[in-house]
Order: structure tokens, then sequence, then C-alpha cells
């Protein structure tokens, strides 16, 4: 099992080549024998422990663990909510990730807000070239393909920069 590192401060945004842009993030939710697992699929490592921490930190009732295996880490609790949060968060660093690193301050989609996303296959996955990014607002293209396969998305989030505020219709 690899060590997983705090991401540094100064790294550089998200690569925006066509490899980097038709890469997948995907997150798969699922229990497993002492609670839940939170599968994270092409999310940088480094970057994970930042988002198990920053869990922990907001919710001490459902502690975080990661395990590496391969291109897959998974986030293991015993509670539900804390790994709905971590989904979360990935969805609020690729929209940060998508404004340069410019703009602090983003919201995470709340907990409900990700237990009806991840209801409907267990599953979401982004691409860097489905989002697309306004002056008000970011939309985000979401695949929720069960096996987690770069399918086109459908289903779009839209990300309110005005208000702070996730936006869909599930």
């Amino acid at each position: 099992m690899k060590h997983l590192e705090p991401s540094r401060p100064d790294a550089a945004p998200a690569t925006s080549s066509l490899a980097g842009m038709l890469s997948t993030i995907a997150c798969r939710l699922a229990t497993d024998g002492a609670g839940w697992r939170l599968d994270l699929i092409g999310f940088p490592p480094e970057d994970i422990i930042d988002l198990i921490n920053e869990s922990n930190r907001t919710h001490d009732a459902g502690r975080c663990t990661a395990a590496e295996d391969g291109d897959v880490v998974s986030i293991h609790g015993r509670l539900r909510g804390p790994l709905l949060l971590v989904g979360g968060r990935v969805l609020r660093n690729h929209v940060r990730s998508r404004l340069g690193h410019r703009r602090y301050g983003l919201e995470c989609p709340e907990a409900d807000f990700m237990h009806h996303l991840l209801a409907r296959t267990g599953t979401f996955s982004i691409r860097r070239i489905e989002t697309e990014v306004y002056s008000t607002w970011v939309d985000i293209g979401v695949s929720t393909c069960p096996d987690g396969s770069a399918k086109p998305a459908d289903l779009s989030l839209i990300y309110d920069l005005v208000s702070n505020t996730w936006h869909t219709e599930f």
C-alpha cells in the first residue's frame, strides 16, 4: 500500500491537454463488511488525504480512512454521511480546478444532494471536457453509468457562482 501525502498548496491546476480533458474521475459508493466504502478512480492520490482530513475535521462521528489499490483509492467509513461529503468535495474540487483555482469559498454539495446523485446507480464520473464555465455558473456533465466507464454525461449539475449553491433535476 502506498502512503498518501497531503497535496502542496502551490500544486499546478489540472492539465488542459487533450488527454487531461478526456480523463475521467469516478466515485463509486458501496457497502462493505464494516460500513461503507467510497472508491475514487482517476483522482490525484495526493489530494485524497486532503479530502479525508477535511471530512474528518468536519464530522468527528464518521472517521474515514483510505487504502490504495492500483488506480483505485478506497475510503472507508462506518457512516455513509461523511463519505457522501467526500464525494461532494470531489465535485467542489473539480469546479475549483475548472476555475483555475482562482476562486475560494466554493461550497460543497450537501449530503442530501450527494445522496440523490449516488442513489441513481451508486456511481458518478466527470470529465473536464464535459464541464463548461460561464460568467455566473458552471455546468458539470456527469455520467451515472453503473459500471463507471467513460460514457457521455447523462446528467447536468449546475454550480451557481453567485449564490454558491448546487442545482440539478434528479
